[in-house]
C-alpha cells in the first residue's frame, strides 16, 4: 500500500459508476479506504460497490445527482 494514511478513511466518490470515477473508487478501495460509490446511475454505483466487496473491501453505494444540492448534502451526512 503506497498510501497507508488512506486506510479506513471513508471516501465518497462521485461519478463512480464508470470511467475515471470508477478507477478512482477502485484505487481508494485498493488502499483499504471505505468507499461510497455514488452515481446518478444506481445500478452502476451498486456494481462498483459490489466489486469492492468481492475484493474483500468495505463499500456501499448511493444513487445521487451532484447537481442537486439536497442529494449531495444527504450523501455527505
Amino acid at each position: 500500500m503506497p498510501f497507508p494514511e488512506l486506510e479506513n478513511k471513508v471516501v465518497l466518490v462521485t461519478g463512480a459508476g464508470r470511467g475515471i470515477g470508477k478507477a478512482i473508487a477502485m484505487t481508494f478501495s485498493g488502499e483499504n479506504s471505505i468507499v461510497i460509490a455514488a452515481d446518478i446511475n444506481e445500478a452502476a454505483a451498486r456494481e462498483v460497490s459490489e466489486e469492492c466487496i468481492r475484493n474483500g473491501k468495505q463499500s456501499s453505494f448511493d444513487c445521487m445527482n451532484v447537481t442537486a444540492r439536497a442529494q449531495a448534502d444527504r450523501a455527505v451526512r
